[in-house]
């Protein structure tokens, strides 16, 4: 397994560092917008399952 060295600097320093260096750049992106699915509907797709009807 391989041995890795710490990092002798803040993660918010070295990020300065590489944002200053043009090695990384900020991606901004909207929030994640979760769908709930119907209860019914999920419960329907779980025991459609072929494995679960083997059981």
């Amino acid at each position: 397994m391989p041995q890795f060295k710490p990092i002798p600097m803040s993660y918010s320093e070295l990020y300065q560092s590489l944002f200053n260096a043009h090695v990384v750049a900020p991606f901004y992106s909207k929030p994640l917008q979760l769908r709930i699915l119907n209860a019914k509907k999920c419960w329907e797709m779980f025991t459609s399952m072929p494995y679960l009807k083997t059981i």
